[in-house]
């Protein structure tokens, strides 16, 4: 190896360690490792794998038990916790160029070395405590081995590779689910390439792997009995792949461009390797055989695809893509690094603000937002008790307030009643797993959103009285001059007098609306929200809803009762909300439909109808997701 190509591969680390270490005393837990280490909580390990892992957990118990030995020895603090990750990020980019150079090149190794080391993806799982990067690692090491002895020119299997090659094997399978699946597949498909005189050892190395599993065996099938997470995991579309792509590259064409470039520069000359096929092969089946099965199981069982489950496979799929490209000279490896470098950093920074959003603690963030007003404003959180109750004990300061999950709709209207009679101001603390209705629920009272502030997953808003303010109204109502122009399902006569609509018990539809979503919405994370006002006068109204429909592509249909929205004196403000961000749009434009649907046979007289737009969090997703440019 050259000094050149040591020296860009040592800067290749060296800035991965940068990138990974950057205010690292500053980097908060997110809510996975929240929950992981509330399931640590235990005396004996006997509890941790009944209660933590059995009991509460999808995941194999390695990872779970390692948090709680670390737990014993460093406590809960939050740097010392993730470190053994972030260390094993940093040496996942030394694997990869490891395994690279020797399927391929000292060039292939390096690129590849490269984007482990520059891209968000990785990035991201090497600052948290989960089994993501610790698989990735697991299977770089065991991917290492098996390469190390398929190019081994020595007579007997070299012991210290057969022995990486056993502890990996069984550190992947303890890991997680998917990273035991890849290294079987990685462990399976290198069969073909490990010299005869090796395959006898190699073979009982992979019978020893099993027979050290065995133990997780009740442990896998019992969680294997309780199906996937589709409860807040969509199943994967066509488009799954495409995103991820997007994703590592940072949703942006500068990296990509990059990647043009550096093919363009190296292989001018000498052209584009396209022999060793099956080499290609290879390494390709260690991504796409992995992620193949797990969408196929996603979309006719149950859903478990995301992206932390296709890492573990990810080198297989930068060493196929580079593979193309021939040995160079070391200063030109070194071009190529920067190229990388100069297109994926500005990019993590500005493009994902991946130090901005990543490094805020939705949890701290909305409680220091509630903390900065004065002590006598009304205050509804919703999020995890047990988290923010932490956050309490670890000094932030305490207040006044009620979890949204204890109240339903009617306890919420009683106290929001209660509320504007005594108070100017109202506070929410929110994640995104809010019923999204409330919010314009509470504007019913607090018609004025004073401020908000956006976090990853979550927002804080500070709701105030005065004028009845929507952010943009897409449509209204106008009985009192017949003008319905945008409205089907109009009777004439059911216009009286009083500027209401009267829907009789005989009236099944009614006042449906129609429009395209790419107008009525400015961003994929908006609300689209349907404020209906009216007076109930007789019927069971229990199935008298507010309904939406997206069609022309993407299907969906919500509702909403009136029932859960009359007061005592029969009058209602009825709110429903479509949630745009938790429904697959993309660029299909579907068509938005609203109507009321007296399913059970109401009378009520309607006085108005808005449908209205409201701008959502532009960092909803911001780990993953694309990021409104702005914000």
């Amino acid at each position: 190896m050259s000094r050149c190509n040591t020296f860009t591969l040592y800067f290749i680390v060296f800035v991965g360690a940068i990138l990974r270490f950057y205010n690292y005393f500053e980097i908060p837990f997110t809510h996975d490792e929240f929950s992981a280490l509330l399931r640590t909580r235990f005396e004996t390990l006997s509890e941790v794998i009944a209660l933590g892992v059995k009991a509460s957990d999808t995941h194999p118990p390695g990872i779970q038990v390692f948090l709680w030995l670390l737990t014993r020895m460093v406590g809960e603090t939050t740097w010392l916790l993730k470190l053994p990750f972030t260390i094993m990020g940093i040496g996942s980019i030394y694997l990869t160029f490891r395994i690279g150079k020797l399927w391929f090149n000292e060039s292939v190794g390096l690129l590849s070395a490269a984007v482990v080391s520059f891209s968000q993806y990785t990035i991201f799982y090497s600052q948290i405590a989960r089994p993501y990067i610790s698989g990735f690692f697991f299977c770089l090491l065991f991917a290492l081995s098996i390469s190390e002895l398929a190019f081994s020119t020595s007579d007997k299997l070299p012991k210290r590779w057969g022995f990486f090659l056993l502890i990996s094997g069984v550190l992947a399978a303890y890991n997680h689910h998917f990273s035991l699946l890849t290294a079987f597949v990685i462990g399976l498909s290198s069969l073909f390439f490990i010299p005869r005189r090796f395959v006898q050892s190699y073979l009982l190395i992979g019978v020893g792997i099993a027979i050290l599993y065995l133990p997780n065996l009740p442990i896998f099938m019992h969680q294997l009995g309780l199906g996937g997470v589709e409860s807040w995991l969509a199943k994967p579309e066509a488009r799954f792949i495409l995103d991820f792509v997007h994703y590592v590259f940072h949703y942006s064409t500068a990296p990509l461009l990059g990647v043009v470039v550096i093919f363009l520069f190296f292989t001018k000359k000498s052209g584009i390797v396209l022999f060793g096929w099956k080499r290609k092969l290879l390494v390709g089946s260690w991504f796409v055989l992995p992620f193949s099965i797990g969408y196929l199981y996603s979309v006719y069982v149950n859903a478990v695809l995301q992206y932390s489950v296709i890492i573990f496979g990810f080198m297989g799929l930068l060493l196929l893509l580079f593979s193309f490209v021939p040995n160079q000279k070391g200063w030109r490896n070194f071009f190529g690094v920067v190229i990388l470098l100069a297109t994926f950093l500005p990019t993590l920074v500005e493009n994902r603000q991946h130090y901005r959003i990543f490094y805020a603690s939705p949890y701290e963030e909305l409680l220091n937002d509630r903390n900065q007003l004065v002590a006598d404003i009304p205050t509804w959180l919703h999020s995890q008790p047990h988290i923010i109750e932490d956050f309490f004990e670890k000094g932030i300061e305490r207040f006044p307030f009620e979890w949204t999950d204890s109240l339903n709709t009617t306890e919420m209207l009683d106290a929001l009643n209660v509320y504007s009679e005594q108070h100017d101001y109202f506070f929410l603390g929110a994640f995104s797993t809010l019923p999204p209705h409330i919010v314009p629920l509470i504007q019913g009272y607090f018609p004025t959103i004073v401020e908000t502030k956006h976090y990853f997953n979550a927002s804080s808003y500070l709701f105030g009285k005065g004028e009845n303010k929507i952010e943009e109204t897409i449509a209204t109502t106008a009985f009192e001059t017949g003008a319905l122009p945008l409205w089907d399902y109009i009777e004439t006569s059911a216009l009286s007098d009083t500027g209401t609509y009267l829907i009789t018990s005989q009236m099944e539809h009614a006042l449906e609306f129609q429009l395209p979503v790419k107008l009525a919405a400015k961003h994929p994370n908006d609300f689209i929200d349907m404020i209906v006002t009216g007076k109930y006068l007789e019927g069971d109204a229990s199935d008298f809803l507010l309904v939406s429909t997206l069609e022309e592509g993407v299907s969906f249909w919500g509702s909403t009762s009136i029932a859960h929205f009359i007061k005592a004196d029969s009058t209602f403000r009825a709110v429903h909300t479509l949630k745009l961000s938790d429904i697959p749009i993309h660029n299909r434009y579907p068509s938005l439909k609203t109507r009321l649907w007296n399913n059970s046979g109401a009378s009520v007289a309607i006085e108005q109808i808005s449908i209205a737009r409201r701008s959502g969090n532009p960092i909803l997703y911001g780990f993953q997701g694309r990021i409104k440019k702005g914000w």
